[in-house]
């Protein structure tokens, strides 16, 4: 199940999130990769960037000629193999001030051009090099990150209330935002008072924000501005 944001099921309001509280948060987010690599873990460095940007990346490919490499998927993740055993690939992103996203996309787009010069060399077939990017292609990029990344934070706030004994919470979150159900609705069904309801909502979605802001604090984004990411974030989900 999808998560929707609150304003496209026609509410006025945004999606319920109180103020960012960045101490909540890891405050070197862009230090936990390059910990878990030195680590000896990097399978986590590839479940975490494969979960959340494979998607992405394959439909930026396919927005441009380097679709004609492979399956998009696979080239990605070829990319993500390729990058992972080189020594301090995560380090350079870190030390580059820029949002892992943009950075994984420029590094997808030199991969490329190493295939295409390792074809080249190894067969006789002329591969067609890249024609200009096109803005369409950072679109439909932008487009499936919000939606991969909403889908894996809804996954991880259940799975958070789910631990916690909080699965009634969860599935009034849901009924509220995703099917529309009125907090006095969801009062009458449940035998509750319209206040612990609301309590029970916020719980949940506070499971479901502190899930989206890791993501996107993994991603480089800066705390202090966590909660106009995430709203830019739903937006895009609106478009």
């Amino acid at each position: 199940m999808i998560l929707r944001p609150a304003v496209a099921l026609g509410r006025s309001r945004p999606l319920g999130m109180d103020t960012p509280t960045p101490d909540l948060f890891d405050p070197t987010p862009r230090t936990t990769m390059v910990q878990w690599m030195r680590s000896n873990e990097k399978p986590r460095v590839r479940d975490f960037l494969m979960r959340t940007y494979l998607v992405p990346l394959a439909g930026y490919l396919s927005a441009t000629s380097y679709r004609r490499l492979g399956e998009p998927r696979d080239v990605v993740a070829g990319f993500f193999a390729s990058r992972l055993d080189r020594d301090g690939w995560l380090e350079s992103w870190r030390d580059s001030g820029i949002r892992l996203r943009r950075w994984l996309m420029t590094g997808l787009l030199f991969f490329c051009r190493e295939e295409v010069r390792r074809q080249q060399r190894t067969t006789a077939v002329e591969v067609e090099v890249e024609e200009p990017i096109v803005p369409s292609a950072e679109q439909q990029f932008e487009s499936e990150y919000a939606q991969t990344l909403v889908r894996s934070a809804t996954e991880s706030a259940r799975a958070s209330c789910e631990t916690d004994g909080l699965v009634r919470h969860w599935n009034l979150f849901l009924r509220h935002f995703v099917d529309g159900a009125t907090y006095e609705v969801l009062a009458r069904d449940e035998a509750l008072s319209v206040g612990q309801v609301n309590g029970m909502v916020r719980t949940a979605m506070s499971r479901f924000r502190t899930a989206v802001g890791e993501a996107l604090l993994m991603d480089g984004a800066d705390p202090r501005e966590l909660d106009a990411e995430i709203q830019a974030l739903l937006a895009r989900l609106r478009r």
